[in-house]
């Protein structure tokens, strides 16, 4: 039997990456197109089995997109999901009139993702009446009006991180496949985030590497390496829970704000505890923001109080902050970012773990994905 063929027309490619890692099956081929011109250029070329069809996008709208498969006999039955943060009567109806059989409301998790795909897939296999559209409601908290699109983005990724811990609690009776399909919805999680924040693209792999290389140089091998790793990869995860007007803010951030800031170790800390098989990884997403000598958050700890993956992270952290061309100012030299790490060892960072890095310092930006 071949491969269910499925179209998702969205441009937010935090949608689209989402979406690929939930229907992340050898069932499934998926393809993505960014604007409804490209949505019908490629539903003429792979004949779709279903199609996932964003309301608002650039260019043609999804109720035109919709109007004009329903025009095309190559496309006349094909299940259509329309995807829309908006669920009103007066929408829905135009939707049905434009041919719509469905809706998932944005923000939306994985588990209904996946039913509502299968669902219709059922129905249309078995010849069911697909004219009457189904409406699926989201379980998500409403949306504020301030942060607009901004909020439904963070309420989708939140959806998908309580999927998550519901995914985990499942462990024991599927452990391996489970752990497959929860890792890669963990480093999804991890990818959509940086999507969102523009200015950080590429700061959960480089400082990935840069914490691996130094664990590896320190002996730490086997499954603490992979924890290692995972703990660097997952280290804000908790900006999940962090209001897009804050994260996003491009000015000084104000005391109340920088103090919603500062809860992002916990949140995230609390966001994937339930993950059994993420052991000492958890101690670097909680703790990355402590001093060596005190007064970091969010406990405040000291010296070897912070866990070693955290001592080891730290420094990483700080390299690529320095290294990198943020919207404010230009990256600094190599040479530069190792004085500030010497000037700081003692206070900001562990001695021991400073000297480990010096002693890799060149390779790190040889590795792949470095500035």
């Amino acid at each position: 039997m071949g491969q269910t063929r499925i179209l998702l027309a969205d441009d937010d490619l935090q949608v689209q990456r989402l979406v690929g890692l939930t229907l992340d099956d050898d069932s499934f081929s998926l393809c993505f197109a960014d604007d409804g011109a490209e949505a019908l250029r490629l539903a003429r070329e792979v004949h779709p089995t279903l199609v996932l069809l964003d309301y608002q996008m650039p260019g043609l709208s999804g109720l035109e997109v919709c109007r004009a498969l329903r025009a095309d006999p190559a496309t006349a039955r094909t299940p259509i999901v329309m995807l829309t943060g908006e669920g009103g009567d007066a929408i829905r109806s135009h939707a049905h009139e434009a041919g719509v059989n469905a809706f998932l409301m944005k923000p939306f998790s994985p588990l209904s993702l996946e039913h509502r795909v299968r669902t219709m897939l059922a129905a249309s296999a078995s010849e069911e009446d697909l004219s009457s559209p189904y409406f699926e409601p989201s379980p998500s908290a409403p949306r504020s009006s301030e942060d607009g699109e901004g909020e439904l983005s963070r309420a989708q990724l939140m959806l998908y991180a309580t999927d998550l811990n519901h995914s985990m609690r499942q462990l024991r009776t599927a452990h391996a496949e489970l752990k497959r399909r929860s890792l890669g919805t963990i480093e999804a999680l991890a990818t959509a985030l940086e999507l969102r924040d523009c200015e950080t693209q590429g700061h959960c792999q480089r400082v990935t590497l840069y914490t691996v290389a130094a664990a590896a140089h320190m002996g730490i091998d086997g499954d603490q390496l992979e924890q290692v790793r995972w703990g660097a990869l997952l280290h804000d995860i908790g900006k999940i829970g962090v209001p897009d007007r804050i994260l996003l803010k491009p000015g000084p951030l104000l005391p109340d704000e920088w103090a919603w800031m500062m809860r992002h170790p916990e949140l995230g800390f609390k966001l994937v505890e339930t993950v059994p098989f993420l052991t000492t990884a958890l101690q670097i997403v909680r703790f990355h923001h402590e001093r060596f000598a005190g007064g970091g958050y969010p406990l405040g700890l000291r010296a070897e109080e912070i866990p070693l993956g955290a001592r080891i992270f730290a420094v990483a952290d700080a390299l690529d902050a320095m290294t990198v061309d943020r919207p404010y100012r230009k990256a600094r030299s190599w040479e530069e970012a190792r004085l500030e790490i010497v000037h700081n060892s003692g206070t900001q960072f562990d001695p021991v773990i400073v000297e480990a890095y010096l002693e890799i310092l060149e390779r790190l930006p040889t590795l792949e994905g470095s500035p």
